[in-house]
Parts: structure tokens; C-alpha cells; sequence
């Protein structure tokens, strides 16, 4: 199985940060057909020149709404599962403010880890795309939290963790399109719940497999 995971909004607490944090990841067993039509819709885009041909990726920020509607169009037909996880960050309590990089951990591997803990359990390869924008070191211990969560998580189940189960990989998204297809939900969802347009999330509704919405505070276990 095949993850590609992005996020839309900032994690900052600034009077002009945004009020939500955005985390959409896709599962597919094959990322053939999602990458193909990502290839696909980028020149159809520039071909129609409702993209400037100088943004050489699909970026949801930088779409009208026509691009926007399309490429979610294409992402529907695609024979994969959406997740997303809303959070809003007045959950967030003080002690998690001070610290980005742990929150962003937590933040973005809690929900993912439990939903593909299935899959691991049955002994299937799971890799996992992040879009890079951690340092190396901070890459790395990013990894390391990523593998000692899931060890302890089927530990629980009764399993372990075979080192060649698990792949985590993070890549600059313009070299993959499986990761701006989760910019394209992450930024819907975003839509929806910072501007409070619903327009792009209705276009991909029957594709949703997970969404939460944590009510409570964020906590650190």
C-alpha cells in the first residue's frame, strides 16, 4: 500500500496565522493510476493555459477554481481512499505551542499510524510519502518517532515490526505526484473550514474513508 501524506495551513499562533491545520493523506495499493492522471492534468492545465506553465507541479494555492475543480475531478476517478484530519488550533494547549516540531509529530502521525495499522498487522509493505519540509536531522528523528510509535502500537496487537514493512520517505513534491494530489485534498479541506467553502469537498466526498475531527485538547502522550 501507498501513502502520500501533505498538510495545508501553518501550525504558527501569530493573529495572522490560519485557524486550522489541514492533514489529508491518500491510500492506494497502486499509485500507477494517481500519478498518471496527476502527469496528465499538469499538461491539460498548461495546454489550456489555465496554468501558468511556469508552476511546473499542481499546487492548490496557486489554481482558480476551474483548475481546482478539474484536478479534483481527476483525483475522484482514481481507485484510492481519502483521509483527513481537521484540527483547529485553539485545541492546541500552550505547553505544544512552544514546540512546532513536536507538535507537527504528533499531529501528523497519530492518525495515520492508527489508520494503516491493519495492513501491517497482515504483514503488507507499507510506504509512506511525506512532502519534505523537515531538516535532516529533524527528518530523521521524525522517523525514528514514526517507528517507535508503530512498534508500540502492534506490540499492543500482539505483532511486531519487521524493519522492511515500513518505508517512510520524504521528497520535494515536484518529483511526485501522489503528493500533490494530497496538496489538492489538504487544500479542499482547507477551504471548507477556514473560508468556509464547501464547494471542492463535495467533489470528493465518496472518496472520504477517515475524517477526523478531534473536540478535545490535543494531548502529548
Amino acid at each position: 500500500m501507498h501513502v502520500y501524506v501533505d498538510e495545508s495551513g501553518n501550525l504558527g499562533f501569530s493573529e495572522t496565522s490560519t485557524k486550522f491545520f489541514i492533514i489529508a493523506y491518500i491510500e492506494c495499493e497502486s499509485p500507477t493510476q494517481l500519478q498518471t492522471e496527476m502527469t496528465r492534468t499538469l499538461r491539460v492545465l498548461h495546454r489550456k493555459k489555465s496554468y501558468h506553465c511556469s508552476n511546473n507541479e499542481l499546487k492548490f494555492a496557486l489554481m482558480n477554481q476551474e483548475c481546482r475543480q478539474y484536478t479534483l475531478q481527476k483525483i475522484n476517478v482514481c481507485d484510492l481512499s481519502v483521509n483527513v484530519v481537521v484540527v483547529e488550533k485553539n485545541r492546541i494547549p500552550n505547553k505544544l505551542r512552544g514546540d512546532l516540531a513536536r507538535l507537527n509529530i504528533l499531529l501528523v502521525t497519530r492518525n495515520i499510524l492508527h489508520s494503516i495499522q491493519p495492513q501491517l498487522i497482515e504483514h503488507k509493505k507499507v510506504n509512506i510519502t511525506f512532502d519534505r519540509n523537515l531538516s535532516k536531522w529533524k527528518i530523521e528523528e521524525f522517523n525514528n518517532y514514526v517507528r517507535e510509535t508503530t512498534k508500540g502500537l502492534l506490540t499492543e496487537k500482539g505483532t511486531n515490526l519487521s524493519p522492511d514493512r515500513m518505508s517512510l520517505f520524504h521528497v520535494n513534491s515536484i518529483s511526485d505526484p501522489g503528493l500533490q494530489a494530497a496538496d489538492a485534498i489538504a487544500g479542499a479541506y482547507f477551504q471548507k473550514y477556514e473560508h468556509k467553502n464547501d464547494f471542492y469537498v463535495n467533489l470528493i466526498k465518496d472518496k472520504v474513508r477517515l475524517f477526523v475531527y478531534p473536540r478535545d485538547k490535543i494531548s502529548d502522550p
